[in-house]
């Protein structure tokens, strides 16, 4: 079986794979848990291309469910293990809606809500499957990492912005390795986590005091290197201080600690978000937006760069392990006019998809049969939701489901925050932009 890409982006959803009429009750009970959001797949073509696209919080497998086809998500799923946790359901579990009140599966549910609630982990290169380089064929990548390589190697501190699936972290990491710093690239996930934890996985502790077990922190581990902060938009209020003394002065001071100490790591901010819009917004602190803008870097959208599409379908074949599925020239048209795939993520998807047919060359209709099966997907929504003619925009979207959580929770910020797959800090300061009542009014 061809070799599948491992997915890298970060998800809050639980995927429930399973046939079975189980599927239903085990996402019931996960959302009853506040162990959500939950994707139910059912088809094996749809759960590859899910795994390809999405890194889920946690995955819960019933392989047994598929039969003997089944076997063949063993291979992926054990790739998957260090990037996300994968728990199977054991075949012999009972799954009546009675010895879920008996308290069947409990355990299960008590490991998944540890994989969600698990405290902010920094992760480095040395745990990635995939290192991939940063495709730069067409005339705005060409010209984004020839600025690259001349203002990186003397930059103590960058900024990333770009579209998610744009290739954010892919060009830090290109950047990190054409430079002479002999240290690791590590990654922390910076958005909607409290400052409490922010600090603690950035800065590590001051083991010494009070007994607790030592700490590096991701800044230490990142020493002459590059720390990788992503989210930057999403950053806790409390935290903004201790960053800016960190970019700005590449000092830190561990957790419980009195010592200042410095950093030789190059910090590396990203956002989704354009850094006018975070001003705009008072989304950021002015100090914070002024050093963020200093060194910045846009990575355009892939549709904005139609001159990188050849080479990173070549790429993504070759890291799925394929040696075919060439583009014929109108595939590659097809591919070219094509709102979808719109990000690196769902283009790898299409790839594998192709691979996975074994098609020695890619036509336009193989490619739009392709292409039609992503969308459906993505379009798919659980428990019968639909969207209005008129989409909502991310704002306004974003006020509804956290007003709609409170309406759920009867103002518990705690539940709420659970929900919506963030932190109660986090829940606070969408309250406070959006000038929703504590109380959802």
């Amino acid at each position: 079986m061809a070799k599948t890409p491992i997915p890298t982006v970060r998800s809050q959803r639980v995927a429930v794979i399973d046939q079975g009429p189980g599927a239903h009750l085990v996402s019931t009970m996960l959302v009853r848990a506040g162990l959500g959001p939950v994707v139910v797949l059912r088809r094996l073509s749809e759960i590859r291309a899910a795994l390809v696209a999405e890194r889920f919080a946690a995955i819960l497998v019933r392989p047994e469910a598929f039969g003997p086809a089944g076997q063949e998500l063993f291979p992926l799923l054990e790739r998957l293990r260090g990037r996300s946790p994968v728990e199977v359901i054991d075949r012999d579990a009972p799954l009546s809606q009675g010895d879920v009140h008996a308290g069947a599966l409990s355990t299960l549910l008590a490991r998944v809500r540890d994989h969600i609630r698990r405290p902010v982990e920094a992760r480095s290169t040395a745990a990635d499957v995939v290192d991939r380089r940063f495709i730069a064929v067409d005339p705005l990548t060409v010209a984004l990492c020839e600025r690259g390589r001349a203002l990186a190697p003397c930059a103590r501190s960058l900024t990333i912005t770009g579209e998610i699936g744009s290739g954010k972290e892919t060009f830090a990491r290109e950047l990190h390795r054409g430079g002479s710093s002999p240290g690791r690239f590590v990654v922390v996930d910076v958005s909607g986590v409290d400052a409490e934890s922010l600090h603690l996985a950035l800065f590590g502790n001051d083991g010494a005091r009070g007994g607790a077990p030592p700490i590096a922190g991701a800044v230490l581990t990142a020493s002459a290197g590059t720390l990788y902060l992503d989210g930057i938009d999403g950053l806790a209020t409390e935290a903004i201080p201790a960053l800016l003394r960190l970019i700005g002065q590449s000092a830190y001071v561990p957790v419980g600690g009195t010592r200042v100490r410095r950093s030789s790591a190059r910090v590396v901010c990203a956002t989704s978000w354009p850094l006018e819009r975070l001003r705009a917004d008072d989304r950021l602190d002015p100090a914070l937006i002024h050093l963020l803008g200093e060194r910045h870097f846009h990575v355009p959208a892939l549709r904005e760069r139609p001159g990188d599409l050849p080479m990173l379908w070549r790429s993504f074949v070759e890291e799925a392990g394929g040696s075919c599925a060439h583009l014929d020239d109108d595939a590659l048209a097809l591919l070219a006019a094509r709102s979808l795939p719109g990000t690196l993520r769902e283009l790898q998807a299409v790839v594998a998809v192709m691979v996975g047919r074994g098609l020695s060359t890619v036509t336009a209709r193989d490619l739009d049969a392709a292409i039609s099966g992503l969308a459906s997907a993505l379009l798919e929504q659980p428990d019968g939701l639909r969207f209005p003619r008129r989409l909502p925009t991310l704002r306004e979207l974003q006020r509804l489901l956290v007003v709609e959580s409170l309406r759920r929770s009867g103002g518990n910020q705690a539940t709420a925050a659970t929900m919506l797959g963030i932190t109660r800090q986090a829940l606070n300061q969408r309250l406070g932009r959006a000038a929703i009542g504590r109380r959802g009014a």
